[in-house]
């Protein structure tokens, strides 16, 4: 019975970990670094595909802004990794520019 329990439990947070992601690659665009690094740790356990949908859909002068940030190494190093598997090779070479910029 505990077993059946506890896989209920993960499931239940399966379940609502894939809703917190699909609502937030749906309905928010960060605008600030701090927006950015909420979302891009509620997408740790995502995909590269969702995670990089999440990152298309910045604008491009709102991640100036969120470049404009000392970014971890991790994080920097998840980013890249995400916008390399893009086949809008201008997207690419648009961020990888701005991160030429970053502190």
């Amino acid at each position: 019975m505990y077993v059946e329990n506890a896989n209920s439990a993960k499931s239940n947070i399966d379940t609502d970990l894939s809703e917190s992601i699909k609502k937030l690659l749906t309905d928010h665009v960060p605008k600030t670094y701090s927006q950015f690094e909420y979302d891009w740790r509620q997408l740790s356990q995502s995909t590269m595909q969702d995670k990089l949908e999440y990152l298309e859909r910045i604008n491009l002068s709102d991640f100036e802004n969120i470049l404009g940030f000392p970014f971890e190494p991790n994080m920097l190093f998840e980013v890249i990794s995400t916008v390399s598997i893009s086949k809008n090779h201008f997207f690419v070479w648009q961020i990888l520019q701005l991160f030429t910029k970053m502190p």
